[in-house]
């Protein structure tokens, strides 16, 4: 130092403030030189080296975690997450990540590293996450729908629908699960939607309907009885398909019985055949054949003819007259009338035998009214007269 007071220390780099030494941005060693001046006005120089460190690491906002759906292919891309950087104290900074922006990942989650590096080779590092999920549900053809045939308690049975499913398929899962709502075997006795379910590794799912329909294809079971029937006094009698059915049953239940003929008359007299038709709520027929025998058991109705007088011939002698003209009514209108004696037969006269009888014959003759079925005997008088 000089003997003289010391008045001024200068640099000669530029300052901006009198008091202040600043350098420009750059690093690495700077030379400055010292200048030294007395209250004389002497001055002297000398000169320092100052080496500029930048030793402050870069700053990052580290991405928030990120999820992707997986695509066709149960696939992503990496991110690219350049733009990471915060703010930088010098120079420019390099953002690199592992795994790199591009990068094809699969189902799950990958941590990626994101690193600044500045000039000065100070670097901030921080991790994220990657996570894939597969959002996509699977693919497949639904079945058609199906009928099933119903049993003798009139039940269906639900078939096997998982195996009639075809290109079930799903971007990240092989083998997808099918599944159906309502399980196989199961006994239903009308029809049904059973829900068809693929569902893949990820719990994602797709579905469909399948109508399950129960079908009777089942004829009745037809039985019939033989019956025997009376006409009544119209010459006529009715029947049901009730009359003749002798058990008939379905397994799911009878809609109608009916029969080929329901009125008979005389003209139907002695054994008939009928059909039964046994129809069930499926409209599924069945027949069988009963025999009708149809029986007249009424009796014809006559008028009996009142008696007869005639005279002697004068042979003392008559013919017995011909009753055949008898009224009669029949409820089938077959009647045949006979009469004994037959008409025309001679009926011989004779005198007073003496216990107060009167001169001449007196007779009871008969006639029968037969309708075929068992006639009635009537009788009639005839007296003879003696001749004058």
């Amino acid at each position: 130092m000089d003997g003289a007071r010391l008045r001024q220390l200068r640099f000669e780099q530029p300052v901006d403030q009198p008091d202040e030494l600043h350098l420009p941005r750059t690093w690495g060693t700077n030379t400055v030189i010292l200048t030294v001046t007395d209250d004389a006005g002497n001055t002297n120089t000398c000169e320092a080296t100052v080496t500029v460190q930048d030793n402050i690491d870069p700053i990052l906002d580290c991405p928030t975690p990120v999820t992707l759906s997986a695509d066709a292919d149960c696939e992503a891309q990496i991110p690219d997450f350049a733009g990471a950087l915060s703010t930088v104290n010098c120079g420019p900074v390099t953002v690199t990540q592992v795994p790199a922006a591009g990068t094809i990942i699969t189902v799950g989650t990958t941590t990626v590293t994101v690193t600044a590096t500045d000039n000065s080779g100070n670097t901030a590092t921080c991790t994220t996450t990657v996570t894939v999920e597969d959002t996509t549900a699977p693919t497949f053809t639904c079945p058609a729908n199906v009928t099933v045939a119903a049993n003798a308690n009139c039940m269906g049975s639900i078939p096997n629908l998982v195996v009639l499913v075809n290109n079930e398929s799903d971007n990240c899962t092989a083998n997808p699960a099918v599944t159906q709502s309502i399980a196989a075997g199961t006994l239903i006795n009308s029809d049904v939607l059973v829900t068809i379910t693929v569902t893949d590794g990820a719990g994602n799912s797709a579905t469909c309907d399948v109508l399950v329909k129960v079908i009777d294809n089942t004829p009745p079971s037809a039985v019939c009885q033989n019956i025997t029937l009376q006409l009544d006094l119209t010459g006529s009698v009715f029947i049901s398909a009730d009359d003749v059915d002798g058990g008939c049953s379905d397994n799911c239940g009878l809609s109608s019985l009916s029969i080929s003929q329901t009125n008979f008359t005389c003209q139907n007299l002695g054994p008939n055949t009928v059909i039964l038709t046994v129809t069930d709520d499926a409209g599924n027929t069945n027949t069988c054949e009963a025999t009708v025998t149809i029986e007249d058991n009424i009796d014809p109705i006559l008028d009996c003819p009142a008696p007869v007088t005639l005279s002697a011939d004068a042979d003392c002698e008559a013919q017995i007259p011909d009753f055949a003209g008898a009224l009669s009514t029949n409820n089938c209108n077959n009647a045949t009338i006979t009469q004994v004696p037959a008409a025309g037969t001679i009926n011989h006269g004779r005198h007073d035998d003496g216990n107060g009888h009167g001169y001449g014959q007196f007779g009871q003759h008969g006639y029968m009214h037969d309708d075929g079925n068992g006639g009635r005997h009537h009788g009639a008088d005839v007296h003879l007269l003696r001749p004058t």
